[in-house]
C-alpha cells in the first residue's frame, strides 16, 4: 500500500480535528437540561406548556427539543448520556413535518430563526472547556470561575447546524423570515405567523411549536 504524502496527511487530520472540534461545540452537544427541563423533555404528553419568567430556560428548552426531534440528534442529560425518548427517528423514508408558529413575521425572523439556526443563539449561548474534563460545556456567566475565563469561551454552534440543512424557502431572506427549511434527512420545517386570519390546516404534522402566543386563539383548536 502506497504511503500518504505527509503534507496531505497533516492537512486531512487538521481538517478532521477541526470538524470534530466544531461538532463538540454544537448547541445540542453542550446543552444540559435542568431538572424541570429534563422532565419536560421526557414527558409522554402530546401537549406541553412551558411557563416561566424571563431567562428561565423556556426558549432554550423549546429550541433543543425541536432541534433534536427534527435532526435525530440526541439531547444529553446531566450524566452526559443521551436521554431516552419515544420520538420517531427522521429519515428519507420517514420524513417529518414540523410547524413553527410565531406571533408575526418579525417573530419568525428575529426569534425563531435565531434560536434554531444562528450561532450562539445570537450571543446568548456560549461554550467553554471544562477545567477538569477538558470537554466543551455551556458557559455560565453567573459562575465566577467561568466569568474570569470569558476570553476562553466561544459562541456555541447552532441548534440545527448548517451541515444538516438541504435548502431554504424564504419569504424575506434579508430579515431571515423563512417559509420552510428542508433538512438532509427529509424533515421539513415550516414557519407560519399567527397573524393570519385563517388557521393552517390539512397537513399531517408530527410536531408543532407555538412560541409565546397566538394572535387568534381560536386557531389553537385547529
Amino acid at each position: 500500500m502506497a504511503e500518504m504524502n505527509p503534507t496531505i496527511y497533516r492537512e486531512r487530520m487538521s481538517k478532521f480535528t477541526a470538524t470534530a472540534e466544531e461538532r463538540s461545540q454544537f448547541a445540542l452537544n453542550v446543552y444540559r437540561p435542568m431538572p424541570v427541563q429534563l422532565q419536560a423533555h421526557l414527558s409522554p404528553a402530546t401537549e406541553i406548556l412551558m411557563r416561566g419568567g424571563k431567562r428561565s430556560g423556556k426558549s432554550i428548552w423549546a429550541a433543543a427539543h425541536v432541534a433534536a426531534f427534527c435532526t435525530g440528534l440526541p439531547i444529553f442529560g446531566p450524566d452526559d448520556k443521551p436521554i431516552k425518548t419515544n420520538w420517531s427517528t427522521p429519515s428519507k423514508d420517514r420524513p417529518l413535518t414540523v410547524w413553527l408558529i410565531g406571533w408575526d413575521e418579525d417573530h419568525i425572523g428575529q426569534t425563531i430563526y435565531r434560536l434554531l439556526f444562528e450561532k450562539g443563539m445570537r450571543n446568548s449561548l456560549r461554550t467553554i472547556r471544562d477545567e477538569l474534563t477538558g470537554k466543551w460545556r455551556t458557559y455560565n456567566e453567573a459562575d465566577l470561575r467561568d466569568s474570569k475565563r470569558f476570553e476562553q469561551s466561544v459562541l456555541a454552534g447552532p441548534m440545527i447546524p448548517e451541515s444538516y440543512i438541504e435548502g431554504w424557502s424564504w419569504d424575506a431572506n434579508a430579515s431571515r423570515v423563512f417559509e420552510s427549511c428542508r433538512l438532509i434527512n427529509g424533515t421539513i420545517i415550516y414557519a407560519f405567523p399567527s397573524s393570519s386570519r385563517h388557521a393552517k390546516q390539512g397537513d399531517a404534522v408530527d410536531l408543532i411549536w407555538i412560541d409565546e402566543d397566538l394572535q387568534h386563539p381560536e386557531h389553537y383548536d385547529e
